[in-house]
């Protein structure tokens, strides 16, 4: 798996565990785990200075030349909401507020979502871009999840 390059830039254009580490290690995150664990599908996940734990997560995986790929990435940032945090309210007006995430309730846990399509490949700016927005809107609501206030 590797990433293709075109000219100057490089495009990520299927999931691929080692460009995406580059990409976060670049942004001064800490990679908590990437390949080497055989799971139902690849994921790389990491952690953020001030404690958001986020996941990449391998989608729209086909196999149709015999190798398989992924065609698309599921980032998911989670926090364990405080004992007075009405998480399936918050959840509700997130989802009502935030355009650029998608947000649910599960498993104990507030999950902040943002899908990216890597058909035809996307710059490791782009890639950085999206990751930032995910951080942007996981911070901002991240107070108001966990201290219910």
């Amino acid at each position: 798996l590797t990433a293709k390059s075109t000219g100057a830039s490089t495009f990520i254009d299927h999931y691929d565990e080692v460009a995406i580490s580059e990409v976060i290690t670049s942004m001064g995150y800490m990679v908590v785990h990437g390949g080497g664990i055989e799971t139902e599908r690849p994921f790389v996940a990491f952690k953020t200075k001030d404690g958001i734990n986020v996941a990449t997560l391998a989608t729209a995986c086909h196999d149709d030349t015999g190798k398989k790929a992924c065609y698309g990435v599921q980032m998911i940032a989670e926090m364990l909401p405080g004992k007075n945090t009405d998480a399936d309210g918050l959840v509700e007006e997130y989802n009502a507020t935030y355009a650029a995430a998608k947000f649910y309730h599960v498993d104990g846990k507030v999950r902040v979502s943002r899908y990216i399509v890597l058909d035809d490949g996307v710059s490791r700016d782009n890639f950085k871009a999206n990751i930032d927005v995910l951080l942007q809107i996981a911070s901002k609501i991240r107070k108001e999840v966990v201290d219910g206030a």
